[in-house]
């Protein structure tokens, strides 16, 4: 987001600011959802209306679940089975591709560490990326991805967890 593009905004009450960023129109005039609430929720629909193939049959169970020192986004269920889910918000484009991060976060990191312990103890995990750039086909990790979300990447890989 650069100075002088259009943004999309909503009122709100309290807090430092007036109103919430939703998004914003890029330079080729397609637009870009930021708002990770937003975007929690239209993951949360999909998965309830049952959009997601991966994620099919499967309930949330609980939301901002506590896990160590951390606050992971999801617990879903599907018959006595539970999947540990961190959402990450890909708003960096590269062309076709929707990139993660944007800027180093030791906040990702931790919610990454956390993914891959609960791996290590047996547990399923799966990070999921919201791609809310139209006209993006694609999702690969940004350059500046931190060694520790890469590691998560071959533990998956390796893992076969989702």
């Amino acid at each position: 987001m650069v100075e002088g593009r259009k943004a999309f905004c909503i009122p709100k009450q309290g807090g430092k600011t007036e109103f919430i960023l939703i998004g914003f129109l890029e330079k080729e005039g397609r637009g870009a959802i930021i708002d990770t609430r937003t975007q929690a929720k239209a993951f949360e629909r999909a998965v309830e209306l049952g959009l997601i193939s991966w994620l099919k049959n499967w309930k949330i169970k609980k939301k901002e679940v506590k896990i160590g020192n951390s606050r992971l986004d999801y617990l879903l269920n599907y018959n006595g089975e539970e999947i540990w889910v961190e959402m990450k918000s890909a708003v960096l484009r590269d062309g076709e591709y929707a990139s993660y991060p944007d800027c180093p976060s030791t906040r990702g990191q931790k919610h990454v560490k956390e993914l891959i312990k609960l791996r290590k103890d047996g547990k399923r995990a799966m990070l999921v990326f919201i791609c809310a750039l139209s006209g993006v086909k694609k999702f690969r990790p940004c350059e500046l991805l931190l060694a520790h979300a890469r590691s998560f990447v071959r533990v998956h890989l390796a893992s076969r967890c989702q």
